[in-house]
């Protein structure tokens, strides 16, 4: 089975778990899965509706972020992923998905100190240490 294909059966049978509990917190894997397969406007919708049920549910927001990357949206995916961070201060994955942020808008100082904020988490030392030099060559 093709990764596709296995895409399309999880949709399948996440979709029919959200008809089952359109209120529950489903929403966020079939949204992701949505994006996941290029279906970036009915992932959205998704998400959407189903953060408006559940605003603190940052797993939720992280896709929210992902989905607006993924749309070429970084200024939304920004706010996305600094609410993720309102939830959940240590989110390894929203705090890297900043900084790649910042430095695609030329926000250097911004990049360095989300990971610096990387490196204090003790996230991947080398990646940190090598995008740190990187950086600084471009400020």
């Amino acid at each position: 089975m093709s990764s596709r294909q296995a895409l399309e059966s999880e949709l399948a049978r996440l979709t029919e778990r959200y008809e089952d509990q359109p209120s529950g917190r489903v929403f966020a894997p079939l949204a992701d899965c949505h994006r996941k397969l290029g279906q970036l406007d009915t992932a959205l919708q998704i998400c959407l509706t189903g953060l408006a049920r559940h605003p603190r549910y940052s797993s939720a927001q992280l896709i929210l972020g992902k989905i607006f990357l993924d749309r070429g949206e970084d200024v939304a995916a920004r706010e996305a992923l600094a609410k993720v961070l309102e939830l959940d201060g240590q989110n390894l994955l929203a705090i890297q998905l900043l900084a790649d942020v910042a430095e695609r808008l030329g926000e250097y100082d911004e990049a360095i100190d989300r990971w610096h904020q990387l490196d204090a988490l003790e996230f991947d030392a080398d990646r940190t240490e090598e995008k740190l030099e990187e950086l600084a060559r471009l400020k």
